[in-house]
This record gives structure tokens, sequence and C-alpha cells, in this order.
């Protein structure tokens, strides 16, 4: 995963950390880099996610959807037959 940061100190922090979780770093330069991790490993991939900033989705239960759909229901601007 390619890794890039404003500053140096940044990239330097998220390198040892992901050192310590064993990820691999092919690439090593000033403010960014590449590091390589395995996949199956849960703690590895929730630092990855975190490291990239990727942010994960709600998963929505089926009692919330069944809830929602009761209000989508009650909605005026609810129409059964959409154009």
């Amino acid at each position: 995963m390619y890794v890039e940061y404003a500053t140096a100190k940044k990239w330097n922090y998220a390198r040892r950390a992901m050192q310590a979780a064993g990820f691999t770093i092919r690439q090593d330069a000033e403010r960014e880099g590449i590091a390589v991790f395995d996949p199956t490993n849960k703690t590895q991939v929730k630092l990855a996610l975190r490291v990239a900033r990727v942010k994960t989705g709600r998963q929505v239960t089926p009692a919330q959807l069944a809830v929602l759909a009761a209000a989508r229901q009650k909605s005026p601007l609810f129409t059964s037959n959409p154009v």
C-alpha cells in the first residue's frame, strides 16, 4: 500500500507503527513509502485502514431497516409508483 503524508514526522510515526505490526516496508522516502501487509492478519488490516484513513461504513441491522421502511411509508414524499 502506498502512503503519503504532509510531513516526515507523520510518515515516520506511521512507518514505525507498521513495522511493529509486522508490515514489510518496500520503499521508504522522506514523506512517503510503500508497505506490504498480510490481508489475513486482522491486526495488520485494521492498522492499514487507519493509516490509509479509510472510513468504514455502518452495518444496518434488519430491525433498523424495518424502522426505516415504516418511516418511508408514512412520509408524504413517498410514492408507491415512482416516475
